[in-house]
């Protein structure tokens, strides 16, 4: 496929969704309804080594980790990389080997902080290396930057919560036109269909809502041999998927899963045991799961308020990705400054010195 293909969805929420093609390339956070969150305890904390970087916005966190991440590639160790959901085109961090090492932006919004330091992990500040006097001079711009990103995220939170409260409305009033017993009975016979392994249940996010838009990676694709996806005009796979998940964990058997940004509930499944994916979309599917078929005739007296409310959630959407492309304007002013202050030949030694530390003693390079 192509590297990067943006296709519009004439049932999404979503202005415009980026479909891009990544291997092992997950999201580990998310901007949602409820503000930011993320899953760096349960991702990173399982890593038998993990270094932490701290240092503000163009200070060379993402440039050391896919340093890591390159070295690694080079030496046949399997790499996972988590890209920031804000601004897609940056890494948050890596797991390398078999959860040996992992290499991550500790900084906020997702703040990491040591609990057995020095012996789990490390704490690498590149704040060292930036001309304190470069930034100093630059204090009220820098201040107008960070005071206007912080508002406008407010902002883009409170544009969410809208398009939220609506598609919650939506749920409900389908809901009330659907056949839930019907629908479980299929997820609980799908989940049947298929076998266990050691019953690890991993986040492993594939949606992410930034600076770019809605992103979708391909990676649950390109794992899977075998790819389920949905025909779903009323906006139902999600709880199709909540039941199919509920179902494989009282079956212990192991998952990764992602949730959608925004709305917060599960749009895809990966059975990593059996090379099994269920996506919201896919290039290549090869089975098509009919959510419309759960769905009673009785839904046609809740047509107008369904679609009333989506054109309010799609609006607010759109208000929170235009806010959200401010914000990726103003960041990159941002580490403009930052950039003219770092001392990038001391960086360079010092990423030199983490390579020589991680791989003196190589990972496992066994593949998972």
């Amino acid at each position: 496929m192509p590297k990067k293909d943006t296709l519009a969805f004439s049932n999404s929420k979503f202005s415009q969704i980026n479909l891009v093609s990544r291997a092992n390339s997950y999201f580990a956070a998310s901007n949602t309804a409820k503000g930011f969150t993320h899953d760096f305890e349960e991702i990173f904390r399982p890593c038998k080594r993990i270094y932490i970087l701290k240092g503000g916005p163009g200070t060379g966190k993402s440039s050391l980790i896919r340093a890591v991440a390159s070295e690694a590639t080079n030496r046949d160790i399997p790499v996972e990389y988590f890209y920031c959901s804000s601004d897609t085109s940056s890494l948050d961090g890596v797991i390398i080997g078999d959860n040996e090492i992992a290499v991550i932006d500790g900084t906020s919004p997702h703040t990491v902080d040591p609990k057995i330091p020095g012996v789990k992990e490390e704490i690498i500040n590149l704040g060292q290396f930036w001309n304190s006097g470069v930034l100093k001079e630059a204090s009220h711009e820098i201040k107008y930057y960070l005071d206007k990103i912080s508002l406008l995220y407010a902002g883009v939170y409170d544009a969410m919560a809208v398009a939220d409260s609506a598609e919650g409305l939506t749920r409900r009033l389908v809901l009330r036109h659907t056949d839930s017993e019907k629908l479980y009975l299929v997820a609980e016979r799908t989940a049947r269909a298929h076998s266990g392994d050691t019953g690890i249940i991993r986040p492993r996010g594939i949606s992410a809502f930034g600076v770019h838009g809605h992103v979708i990676l391909d990676s649950y694709e390109r794992l899977a041999d075998e790819v389920y996806t949905f025909r779903d005009k009323w906006g139902i796979s999600g709880i199709f998927l909540d039941a199919l998940k509920e179902n494989f964990e009282k079956r212990s058997i192991g998952f990764d899963f992602s949730r959608s940004p925004i709305f917060g509930k599960t749009d895809a499944i990966l059975l990593r045991n059996e090379g099994v994916a269920f996506l919201p979309v896919a290039n290549d599917p090869s089975r098509i799961i009919n959510t419309e078929r759960f769905i009673l005739k009785s839904i046609s007296v809740e047509k107008d308020d369904i679609k009333e409310l989506r054109l309010i959630s799609s609006a607010a959407v759109k208000m929170a990705e235009k806010k959200l492309s401010l914000i990726g304007e103003l960041h990159d002013e941002l580490e403009k400054i930052y950039i003219s202050a770092m001392d990038f030949k001391a960086l360079g030694e010092l990423t030199k010195r983490i390579l020589i530390s991680i791989f003196k003693n190589p990972p496992c390079q066994t593949a998972r």
